[in-house]
């Protein structure tokens, strides 16, 4: 199996939760369908086309945060637009709750989440290496929503990865896990850490038809730090003279 990995880099994310089209609650980190729709976007794929060339079986996907991040609510002004004169604002402006994903410290820092991509179809893999080398996107990449813009950053592709089965020794993990994937966490009492588990979307039914295939409840953290936890499956590890990672697949 290939493995490529690339971070996502910006200032501010919304991944809008799936309970209603008008929640204002986000997500921490994308969920495997937001993450399939960034893969689609470097690849030129038109919208709702992908769902199945990029279903679990055809790429496995993995998350990480690498920053500290918070979430705080903002209200937005938003037009009902119902016609051109409702452009001018005549009509008065509808007050919004918006949740954002930001970094501690948004003017100096960034929000970073690495996206690890794994799959067996070589020319799928092949399309994706080529165009995360060129770094010629056929769409705008964001994080979530369409003006908040996100850059790649250290790009890695096929990656020389162990796969280790380690069940009995708690893993350092960068990326988020599957929480009936987990045995044990070990938390140490004398250091802060910020863990969060979520219910998210992985999988749609087919091409242009949105309805869910696939939930994932996964954990994570939220500062940056990595996650101590004794597995029920294999992960994957990276160890070089450059880095020492490990993480897991949610797929």
């Amino acid at each position: 199996m290939r493995m490529h990995s690339f971070d996502l880099v910006g200032k501010q994310a919304h991944f809008r939760k799936y309970y209603a089209n008008n929640t204002a609650l986000s997500f921490t980190l994308p969920p495997r369908t937001t993450m399939m729709g960034i893969v689609a976007a470097i690849l030129g794929r038109p919208r709702d086309s992908y769902y199945r060339e990029l279903a679990p079986e055809n790429l496995k996907f993995g998350i990480g945060l690498l920053s500290p991040a918070k979430k705080s609510f903002h209200r937005l002004n938003l037009l009902k637009i119902l016609g051109d004169s409702d452009f001018r604002g005549q009509k008065g402006r509808i007050q919004t709750p918006f949740e954002l994903v930001m970094p501690i410290h948004p003017r100096k820092e960034d929000l970073i989440y690495r996206i690890y991509l794994a799959g067996d179809q070589d020319q799928l893999m092949d399309e994706i290496a080529n165009q995360l080398k060129v770094r010629s996107n056929s769409y705008n990449l964001s994080l979530g929503v369409a003006n908040f813009n996100a850059a790649l950053r250290n790009t890695r592709l096929d990656m020389k990865v162990e796969e280790r089965k380690e069940l009995e020794e708690y893993i350092s993990l960068s990326s988020a896990v599957l929480s009936d994937d987990v045995a044990a966490l070990k938390l140490d009492k004398d250091k802060k850490i910020r863990i969060e588990e979520d219910l998210t979307p992985a999988a749609f039914i087919d091409d242009f038809d949105r309805e869910l295939a696939a939930m994932h409840r996964i954990v994570y953290t939220t500062d940056g730090s990595k996650l101590c936890a004794r597995l029920k499956v294999p992960h994957y590890r990276i160890d070089n003279a450059q880095t020492q990672e490990a993480f897991v697949l949610l797929d």
